[in-house]
């Protein structure tokens, strides 16, 4: 039980769960599971929640590639057609991550995009009305001081 009227307990608490969110996170990533665990206590975006994915495929995509070599060793020993990819679920979450990284990155360069149009004001010629002068007139713009 917290004593209430004694706040810093609450604090030591709260340092204790965010050092086993951690520890949780690092143990999930080095075994290749997404670790959904975020250090805030408000809401989390879609970028946190997948923000560890790419260090999480590390290690299983490591050991499919060894897996592969080892495989194709023994192919040649023996003489063998064998082959080894991942398990129907680890090839459906692989196949849905790459797809949630291809989508951050086309909305990454879609979002640079509109950046950089946004500089351009779509005028071909460069001019800017305020730049132009005065259409009746026909004289210079006037100087800012």
């Amino acid at each position: 039980m917290i004593d209430v009227n004694k706040p810093e307990r609450a604090q030591y608490l709260q340092y204790l769960l965010e050092a086993w969110d951690v520890l949780q996170r690092r143990h999930f990533a080095r075994r290749g599971l997404a670790a959904k665990t975020s250090s805030k206590h408000a809401q989390v975006s879609q970028d946190e929640v997948h923000g560890l994915d790419c260090i999480s495929w590390y290690y299983p995509l490591a050991m499919l590639a060894e897996r592969k070599k080892g495989v194709e060793m023994l192919n040649k020993v023996y003489g063998l057609s064998a082959s080894v990819e991942f398990s129907d679920l680890w090839q459906q979450e692989y196949e849905s991550y790459q797809l949630r990284t291809l989508q951050q990155d086309q909305d990454a360069e879609t979002a640079a995009d509109e950046m950089r149009g946004g500089q351009d004001d779509g005028d071909p010629q460069g001019t800017d009305r305020d730049s132009a002068g005065s259409a009746d007139s026909g004289s210079e713009p006037a100087a800012e001081p």
